[in-house]
Formats: C-alpha cells, structure tokens, sequence
C-alpha cells in the first residue's frame, strides 16, 4: 500500500522528464504521509488515497490508477516545490522577524476564533510573528486564547452611521493600522471580519494600503466581500490569494459579471472551470484557490489543484488555518523579493492551450498550494486521532508535524 501511495504521489512527475531530487523527495514524504496517517486511522478503507477499482485489484494487465495523468495533478509538484524553495532556514545567525511576519486583519464580538485560528496557523506554519487588528470587543478574548499573539484592538467598535456613508471611525482605523503595515510580509483580511459598515470600510483601506506597500494579501471570509465591492482592490496585483469556498466563488463571479451567483460545481464540471478561467482573467494578477473536496488553484497562466490527505470531518476553522498557513508562506516569498533574492509576484503569466505546467509558477499559487497541501495534511493527521469529534484546534495542533513530514523529511 505505501508504494502505491508513493507511485500516486509520483504520477505528476512523469509528464515532464526525470523530476529533480527535491520533487522527488517532496513527492516520498506526501506519500509517507498519506501512508501514516491511513495507518493511524485503524486500517480498512483508505480514506486518503484514490482506491483502487475491483477490476484493477484482480487483473495484473490493466494499467494501473496512476498511468492516467488526467486524474493527477500535474503542475502541484511544481508548486509545492516552489514553495519549498521559499522557506527560510533555521540558522543561528537569523533575528526575529526574518521568518516571516504576518497580520491578521478580523475579529469582532461574535467571531473572535477565526482570527486566532488565522494568526496561530501562521506561527505554527514557521512564521517569526503574527498580530491581529480586531475590534475592542474582541481583543480581550483573543488575548485569552494564547499570550504568542500580538492583538490590537483598532477596528472600529460598532459606531458607524449608516451602510455607505464614508465614518470617520473607519478612516482612523484604516490610519492607524496602515501605520503599522511595513512591519508586515503578508496581511490576511477576513477571518471573523463580520459586516460592520465602519468595520468593512476600515478593511478596505486596510487591504488598500497593503497592496500600496508591496504586501502579500490573503483575502479569506468575509474579506472575499471587500473583493466583490470592489474588484479593483486587487486587480492586477500578483502577491494575492483569494480563497472561496463553492458559495464565495457564486457571490465573486456574479460581482464580476461572471455567473448568476449560484456556487461552484464539483471537480471537473465544465461550467466551474470556465467561470474559474474567467474570474482569473478579470482580476489578472491573485491567485485563486476555489476550496472544496479539491481544491482548484489559478492564475494567469497557471492552474493545479491539490486532492486527497484530508479529513471526513468539516469542522469550522479549517479555513481559517489554511489562510493563516498560506500567509505564511506567501510571507516568505514576499521577503525575500524584498531583500532581492526573487519572490514576491513570483513567475510571469502568459501560457496558452492548457500547456500551464511549463510556465514558472506565481509564488501566489505555490504558497496557496503548500496552505492547501499542509492544512490537509494537519486535517489527515486529526481525524485518525479524533475522527467525528476533531475540531479546528485539533487540525492546528497538527500543522507543525505535518509540516515536517511534508517539508522537512520529519515524523
């Protein structure tokens, strides 16, 4: 079973010449992964692997799943490799911050998990710091939920007049957190946001004064709606993610002109892929990642998709770790195109007739995939422990070994 753990792993490899050792190891360690976690979940049924069909298990002759690249994807190995490739080494020599720093834009009265579970999944990623700028109301309670994060409480607390009206509470906002902005390497915006006009408004001064200063921005949650109100926040800038889920994909396509708001289809259906082709193309520059049982990855001229290693259980607050886990290493990239050592909007755009795997790829789509891949993986690993009971503080317990296993050769 782990060899053809490994093999599945491998498929992606075979479609463009001999792969390099640091694929080829990434690809050992996914399938050592898949194998440990299967093995933890008490045999029987592989729940992290494409099963085998009863005609191949009996008939040596016919080809085995892997030989169909088309059920493989080709360019993930890509990206994760990409990603790899950006993440910072522990040396003594580094200070504080060096790592990555990270800001997590969200958190109000009803929702203060979300920015929490944002902001330690960036830590637990490997990044140095993580702050989060909530409202009043939530400050406190995040601050209770751990002392590793850095909490200001500098939305707005509610005070806003009516839905439209530019509030004063939200251009102070948007000031005093701008200030704060050039410490930070990525800024996520969304978890826990809620819909608060002044609140809203301050995110989006936020997000704007971000993409002025040359962050990475991970838009997740409620901040995908920043996108939706106004499509020109991130138009054309490439050190962005946008994370729907199948319902946020509807609500963005048909703010784009796209679709008529209806979610997203399933793997493969025709329709989703072209409106994805499409909502890429309008924004021109972020990278997308539509979430779902596979999670579908674009950019101009680059699209893959991560499948399998996950969990059965759909808990709350998986998102909100893979947003935090993608800022992390979206953070890494940023900083080291900062310091002139590449990153930043990562590779160009361009390709054409579905030959996307041969163009560099967008540092945007690696660390969404590597968000992506890690978080299933942290996901895998909880659910052989915990099964129907996990929840999202179990997934993030996880990102650091799972980390490990899939970056590091650890576990």
């Amino acid at each position: 079973m782990w060899g053809r753990d490994l093999r599945l792993s491998l498929c992606a490899f075979s479609h463009g010449g001999s792969p390099s050792r640091a694929p080829f190891l990434m690809a050992l360690r996914l399938a050592r992964l898949t194998h440990v976690a299967t093995r933890r979940a008490g045999g029987g049924r592989h729940l992290l692997s494409t099963p085998r069909p009863a005609a191949m298990a009996t008939s040596s002759s016919s080809p085995p799943p892997w030989a169909d690249l088309a059920t493989c994807a080709e360019t993930a190995p890509a990206a994760l490799s990409t990603a790899a490739a950006s993440i910072p080494p522990l040396t003594p020599g580094r200070y504080k911050g060096q790592a990555g720093r990270v800001a997590v834009v969200g958190g109000c009265a009803e929702y203060t998990g979300a920015p929490f579970f944002a902001a330690m999944a960036a830590l637990r990623t490997g990044s140095d710091l993580a702050h989060v700028f909530c409202t009043p109301g939530a400050a406190a309670v995040i601050k209770g939920y751990g002392p590793d994060l850095i909490v200001h409480p500098y939305l707005p607390g509610g005070d806003a007049g009516a839905a439209g009206a530019p509030s004063p509470a939200a251009a102070a906002s948007a000031s005093a957190i701008a200030a704060w902005l050039p410490r930070f390497d990525a800024v996520v915006i969304g978890p826990g946001l809620g819909k608060d006009p002044a609140v809203v408004e301050a995110a989006a001064g936020v997000a704007a004064a971000a993409r002025a200063g040359g962050a990475g921005l991970v838009l997740d949650a409620d901040g995908l709606a920043l996108v939706c109100a106004d499509p020109g926040l991130v138009r054309g800038y490439s050190p962005a993610i946008l994370t729907p889920n199948a319902a946020e994909f509807g609500r963005l396509a048909a703010a784009l002109g796209l679709g008529d708001g209806s979610p997203a289809g399933p793997p493969g259906d025709a329709g989703t892929d072209a409106t994805v082709a499409a909502v890429v193309a309008a924004l021109d520059g972020p990278a997308l990642l539509l979430k779902g049982s596979t999670d579908r990855l674009a950019s101009p001229g680059f699209t893959t998709s991560i499948a399998g290693r996950g969990s059965l259980r759909r808990a709350g607050g998986q998102g909100d770790v893979l947003a935090g886990a993608a800022a992390a290493f979206l953070a890494w990239s940023v900083a080291a195109g900062r310091r002139g050592g590449g990153g930043g909007g990562g590779g160009s755009g361009g390709g054409g007739g579905g030959e996307t795997h041969h163009q560099p790829v967008p540092a945007a789509v690696a660390a969404a995939a590597a968000g992506a891949a890690l978080t299933r993986a942290a996901a895998a690993r909880a659910f052989a422990r915990h099964g129907r009971a996990m929840v999202a503080a179990d997934v993030l317990g996880e990102v650091g070994p799972a980390f490990a296993e899939l970056f590091e050769g650890g576990g």
